[in-house]
């Protein structure tokens, strides 16, 4: 089933259609399912998912809340036809119907990328956290809408040599459990593909299957290790490294900017990681805060292969618009480049708070295509050389301009770290400051002193003979 909302604004009425089965974040913020472009609507304002034939509205602890029937409301459930207020834009739950290939609220435009939410969850987020909607997502590695699949009736029972203990996450393609492996008396994230409708081919399970080899086929301390592939009762699953520490984007939802000198060793080890992926033949495709799983003492792990390709293949408009290359959405050839392009608009991300570009999928691709990235906000203090890394060199519109490979990326990265705000220091230099400035005037008011010596002392010799 289909859910249809309305959406007004100051600006007009707009439908959004979404699946009926899966929760949808709706706020300001380019990573929110259903952006509403409403300076009154906060960042994540609020969730949206039916139950039945009632849409239920929770609140997501915004600054102006939910106002329904005049009053102000953390939870209430909207029939067909009711509305409440978030902010100052209304929203009306309007329709109730049969699924079509493809969510108005994800795809507005026909050269906006086609697909549908993030396949898949990150394989870290902690128990019994809420499940978090991705960014503007274009992913063509599962179906348009998710299809039927587990979910609660899962927990308790044992898939595959598996206890699945506790629900971690959910995305378009699968679900993400915390399990136990039996026979190892191990925890790991347990991804369980969906399944689809009847009469429907399991359309996702190329790319499932994709992600266990390429995991396979790369093994790094910094990138989140594949264990096992395999089915039971009808359901695939994969075994993977469970991290602790969430993602990246979860940081960012929950503590905003991140500072600069926190946020280095990260990329750095996100750096080396698509480094082992590149030297292997291949590009992630997907580099955005989601799949950036934070370990503790500052260091982090690449997750999600799920729409890996071969370095020099032809882009199929897949990946998450906010973190799109141009070279991507323009269905070009793929290099290694184009990962270090997606690098620029995640630090950008974590520095500012938010992605470079902002609005509908057709607003940040365009933005992505056609706009260079706004300055970072004055209260993002950043070293100048960092934020040049980042604005101009990463995210540079032409490939060629961008640093030639990760190993580059990783000097700048240790240059930055190393200077911060006071840059290089040429040999012989004076010390920055006025003492500074003392010293390096101090070399020829000598040389003047020692030449007027010298000439005086000539003159008294020649008196004195």
């Amino acid at each position: 089933m289909l859910a249809k909302v309305s959406v007004r604004t100051a600006a007009g009425t707009k439908d959004h259609s979404f699946p009926a089965d899966q929760p949808v974040v709706v706020g300001r913020s380019a990573d929110c399912d259903l952006v509403v472009d409403e300076v009154s609507v906060s960042r994540r304002h609020c969730s949206l998912i039916v139950r039945g034939d009632v849409l239920v509205v929770n609140d997501l602890q915004s600054a102006h809340g939910l106002v329904h029937e005049r009053q102000r409301v953390s939870r209430c459930e909207l029939p067909l036809g009711g509305s409440v207020r978030i902010g100052a834009a209304q929203l009306r739950f309007a329709a109730l119907g049969e699924r079509r290939a493809l969510p108005a609220a994800l795809a507005e435009e026909g050269d906006a990328t086609a697909g549908s939410r993030s396949a898949e969850a990150p394989a870290a987020l902690p128990a019994g956290a809420p499940a978090v909607g991705p960014e503007p997502a274009a992913r063509q590695a599962g179906p348009a809408t998710p299809p039927a699949g587990p979910g609660d009736d899962l927990l308790g029972q044992t898939l595959g040599g598996y206890r699945v203990m506790s629900l971690l996450g959910t995305g378009g393609a699968a679900v993400v459990y915390r399990a136990e492996q039996i026979q190892l008396a191990r925890e790991v994230a347990l991804k369980v593909l969906r399944i689809p409708p009847d009469g429907e081919e399991q359309k996702a399970l190329p790319a499932f299957l994709r992600e266990a080899r390429a995991a396979a086929a790369l093994a790094d301390p910094r990138l989140v290790q594949v264990f096992d592939f395999g089915s039971d009762r009808g359901l695939h699953f994969l075994s993977m490294e469970l991290v602790r520490g969430g993602s990246l984007q979860e940081r960012l939802r929950r503590d905003g900017r991140v500072p600069w000198q926190e946020l280095l060793p990260i990329l750095r080890d996100v750096v080396a990681a698509l480094g082992v992926a590149h030297a292997a033949g291949l590009v992630h495709r997907d580099v955005k805060p989601a799949n950036i799983l934070l370990c503790g003492q500052g260091r982090a792990k690449l997750a999600d292969l799920g729409l890996v390709r071969d370095i020099g293949g032809e882009a199929d408009r897949a990946g998450t618009a906010a973190f799109m290359a141009p070279e991507q959405i323009r269905s070009q050839k793929l290099d290694g480049r184009t990962d270090l392009y997606a690098l620029g608009c995640t630090a950008y991300a974590a520095l500012a708070g938010r992605p470079p570009f902002a609005g509908s999928t057709k607003e940040i691709l365009k933005g992505h295509r056609d706009q260079e990235p706004p300055p970072l906000p004055a209260e993002a203090v950043v070293p100048p050389e960092l934020e040049r890394l980042v604005r101009t060199e990463l995210m540079a519109k032409d490939p060629a301009l961008r640093p030639r490979d990760c190993a580059a990326v990783l000097l700048a990265l240790e240059r930055i770290e190393r200077f911060g705000f006071q840059g290089p220091r040429r040999p012989g230099a004076s010390r920055i400051g006025r003492g500074g400035q003392r010293s390096s005037a101090l070399g020829p008011v000598l040389f003047l002193l020692l030449v007027v010596a010298v000439g005086v002392t000539a003159v008294v010799l020649l008196r004195g003979q």
